[in-house]
């Protein structure tokens, strides 16, 4: 770890951070935290802006910093076959060096934590995230009879319907890297299914997707403390 001096815009001081060098040119593969996922670096020259640093400023140790290069940006959508061979790329040779779900580290969406302890199954770890981003929710929005309902049928019956099969019957979930806020539309799915088969059950896809939208919407809704609308959506 190295000192790195850092002009802070506006305030005419030099800051000191705590440094920590991020590089995937000679690689075996890149490690996302200390053997946490390793990806193969072609995948990611292709996918991602090269990482140059990351660390903590000294003097501000809840302040944090990451720098890459610098990637020109446009209002295009990218193409859909060449988005999601990359996509489908990266999730199928990204390697979980415990086998499990997971991250050895607090994710956050927004400002808000996510679940990221290791599990062995993808139902629980699943069902463990829509816990925790339910009582976000509820934490600052606060409970209700309906809610209370709903709840209950989606922790006892719809979590294990739809992602139980997954595990079953000799079939089994891999642990990938994924990357979060992915919104486009439906024919970058179609696409992405070109390249990544449609796990069986196959006629539960549908139904997994807008379970998994359900999770995010909830800590979307979460963040968002004044839209009541993100609720009842």
């Amino acid at each position: 770890m190295n000192l790195l001096p850092i002009q802070e815009p506006g305030f005419g001081q030099s800051i000191h951070s705590k440094r920590s060098e991020m590089n995937y040119n000679d690689a075996k593969g890149y490690d996302f935290g200390s053997g946490n996922t390793n990806i193969d670096p072609a995948v990611l020259r292709e996918f991602v802006p090269k990482p140059i640093a990351c660390g903590t400023y000294e003097d501000i140790p809840d302040t944090h910093f990451f720098l890459c290069e610098f990637r020109e940006m446009t209002d295009d959508m990218p193409d859909h076959d060449k988005f999601a061979s990359r996509l489908s790329t990266m999730h199928q040779k990204s390697v979980s060096p415990t086998g499990k779900f997971g991250f050895h580290i607090t994710t956050y969406a927004g400002n808000l934590p996510q679940y990221v302890e290791r599990e062995d199954s993808w139902e629980t770890f699943f069902a463990k995230s829509m816990r925790q981003a339910l009582d976000l929710e509820i934490s600052v929005k606060g409970n209700s009879t309906e809610l209370e309902v709903l709840s209950q049928a989606l922790f006892e019956k719809v979590i294990s319907r739809l992602l139980r099969p997954l595990e079953s019957g000799g079939r089994t979930v891999k642990p990938s890297l994924i990357h979060g806020d992915l919104r486009f539309g439906d024919e970058y799915v179609a696409a992405y299914n070109t390249f990544a088969q449609i796990s069986a059950p196959e006629e539960d896809f549908e139904g997994r997707l807008d379970l998994y939208r359900l999770r995010f919407d909830t800590h979307v809704s979460a963040l968002f403390v004044d839209n009541e609308t993100l609720r009842t959506q």
